[in-house]
């Protein structure tokens, strides 16, 4: 339930961004995008990181801040595993990532 929350919360907020990333490179809504943490003119390399947004907005008196509830439709009962092989140099203590593999079993919407 947390997951989808913070996905549709993140969902307005980045609605929210794009109206500020807009105005702030003045150019129309329509053609902002956001792509790997930044508001990007489509066909352009101009744009505005995240965090650069949510200062504008927030001096400008209207916030990216927002909050999303979402209530589950029926219950469901997942079952997953992570498997993590890491290698950790004991001289340094650096751990690195060596192999991930999860698996989850979600159960389908009963009819």
């Amino acid at each position: 339930m947390g997951g989808t929350a913070i996905w549709r919360a993140a969902d307005i907020i980045i609605k929210k961004g794009k109206r500020t990333a807009a105005e702030a490179l003045e150019v129309a809504e329509a053609d902002i995008r956001f792509d790997d943490g930044r508001f990007v003119v489509a066909g352009t390399d101009r744009a505005v990181d995240l965090l650069r947004v949510v200062t504008i907005a927030r001096d400008a008196g209207d916030p990216l801040d927002t909050d999303y509830a979402w209530t589950r439709e029926w219950m469901t009962f997942p079952n997953g595993a992570h498997v993590v092989e890491v290698e950790v140099d004991a001289g340094t203590g650096e751990v690195n990532l060596v192999h991930y593999t999860s698996v989850d079993e979600t159960p389908k919407k009963a009819a």
